[in-house]
């Protein structure tokens, strides 16, 4: 009896840190992708938004998937890899996943259109607030161009990241109670 007791929490353990390892390389993926700018001279500050596009969609479908602790660590760590001050992402993160939650309820029975009309809108807020914030930390107001592009990228490339979003958030929140339903 002790035995198979033994044997299943091996089983529980194991399989915990398996979704979890995989959740670890799915995080430091989108951190890659987010982190390096568009190849070309007219592209060196342009970067979509696939951490913000993850924090949005898991908070909608699986608001225990992310904690605000974990949404602040990522910003710090997209900040860092990035060469952005701590913060520039950081708060605009834990920002995006308050806001998003108090809307979850809403999105939930919307049509794709209207999560992505959604996912705009915070994305439009965001770029204008890390613009303000790197803009106060430089001393002096940046290139907008970047950001706009920037926004128009994150928004145009979630439909195509929606999906992958979602069966990854569908396997963990099944495999766990991180679900908040």
């Amino acid at each position: 009896m002790t035995l198979r007791v033994q044997d299943s929490w091996k089983g529980i353990l194991l399989s915990a840190a398996s979704r979890l390892g995989l959740m670890c390389l799915v995080i430091f993926v989108l951190l890659i992708v987010s982190t390096f700018p568009l190849p070309g001279a007219h592209f060196s500050e342009v970067r979509p938004a696939f951490v913000l596009m993850a924090v949005f969609y898991w908070t909608i479908l699986w608001p225990g998937v992310f904690t605000y602790f974990l949404t602040f660590c990522l910003g710090i760590a997209l900040d860092l890899l990035a060469g952005f001050p701590p913060g520039l992402n950081a708060l605009p993160l834990v920002l995006v996943q308050w806001t998003t939650f108090r809307q979850r309820k809403f999105l939930l029975g919307q049509p794709f259109r209207v999560v992505w009309a959604g996912l705009a809108l915070v994305a439009v807020c965001t770029g204008a607030l890390q613009w303000l914030m790197y803009s106060i930390f430089t001393g002096h107001a940046i290139a907008v161009r970047p950001q706009v592009v920037s926004v128009v990228l994150t928004c145009a490339l979630f439909p195509v990241a929606a999906p992958a979003l979602s069966a990854f958030g569908r396997w963990v929140a099944a495999r766990s109670s991180l679900s908040g339903k």
